[in-house]
């Protein structure tokens, strides 16, 4: 496989993408919003990409935080999934808050899904998972109680997390990709010892100054926030 790294600002280079296909060329993964930077692409760019992209390629668009997203201008693969071949795939592990059940759904033309058919396991989710998944779908208000408190949460963790020095990237996801200004792995376990989960980014092949913070409820974020302040203070 033939990874495309992100921009300097961590934006995407679709550019870069089209130069990378060749002959050999069978699939294209986009991540949109990205996991870890909440970087994303805007529907006019991705259209672009689309037409580019040649006729016998896959291209699956991982759209998990597609629900948080607030850019009115976000590019979503669906529109093109009767003219290209795509996969759309998104999850309820996400906005829904149903990780533990491990499902999601992948959405295509019926001749792609016919195909997936033929190969996929014939257990691969339980019923329990499905019965509430479906109950998820019809939960209206959940989602949209989750939607508030995210945006709400983004704003103010960006804003005390700019206090404190560090350079906050602008996400469409329910995390915030930070740069702290020096290596994070202490400023990680010192939390993990009072509690608190962020993740640095070492495991993503980034330089250890970079975290993952997700976005809680109001009173788990202010928490973070005093943590944070009376570790970096000490």
């Amino acid at each position: 496989p033939i990874e495309v790294p992100l921009e300097r600002d961590f934006s995407y280079n679709l550019d870069a993408y089209l130069k990378h296909i060749g002959p050999k060329t069978k699939v294209i993964i986009l991540c949109n919003p990205n996991n870890p930077t909440g970087s994303h692409i805007r529907q006019q760019a991705l259209d672009w990409f689309m037409e580019q992209v040649p006729e016998d390629v896959i291209v699956i668009s991982d759209e998990a935080y597609r629900e948080y997203v607030e850019d009115t201008e976000f590019g979503s693969a669906f529109p093109w999934i009767e003219r290209k071949r795509v996969v759309v795939v998104r999850t309820f592990s996400k906005i829904y808050g149903l990780a533990s059940l491990r499902v999601g759904y992948g959405i295509a033309n019926r001749e792609f899904i016919a195909a997936l058919e033929r190969i996929r396991p014939p257990f691969n989710t339980t019923g329990i998972s499905q019965d509430a998944a479906t109950a998820a779908i019809d939960d209206r208000s959940f989602v949209e109680k989750s939607q508030k408190n995210n945006a709400a949460g983004k704003i103010y963790l960006r804003k005390e997390l700019t206090r404190l020095g560090w350079t906050v990237y602008p996400s469409e996801a329910n995390f915030l990709f930070c740069a702290v200004g020096r290596n994070s792995v202490a400023l990680v376990k010192n939390l993990e010892k009072r509690g608190i989960i962020i993740r640095e980014m070492s495991s993503f092949g980034l330089p250890p100054e970079y975290v993952r913070i997700t976005i809680g409820k109001p009173s788990e974020n202010r928490l973070l926030v005093k943590n944070l302040r009376e570790i970096l203070q000490s």
